[in-house]
């Protein structure tokens, strides 16, 4: 079994989740996307290879959450 961690409840940004989780023994992360999803790392094609940099120095990109669906009302 792996245990994951979602990456707001480490409160810190997304280039240091993954060492924190690593060294609280998690197994994988989750990065959780915001209404401001244009800003994110995964926008672009550099910024997802800078967040799989970090899942493979440390704990594994588990999945993303698409947070930002909360702020808009269907």
């Amino acid at each position: 079994m792996k245990y994951g961690i979602r990456e707001g409840c480490l409160r810190k940004p997304w280039e240091k989740v993954f060492a924190i989780a690593g060294e609280l023994g998690f197994d994988s992360v989750e990065l959780d996307v915001g209404a401001d999803y244009k800003n994110t790392l995964l926008w672009t094609g550099a910024g997802r290879k800078q967040i799989a940099q970090w899942a493979n120095q440390g704990p594994e990109l588990s999945s993303v959450c698409i947070g930002g669906l909360w702020t808009y009302s269907f």
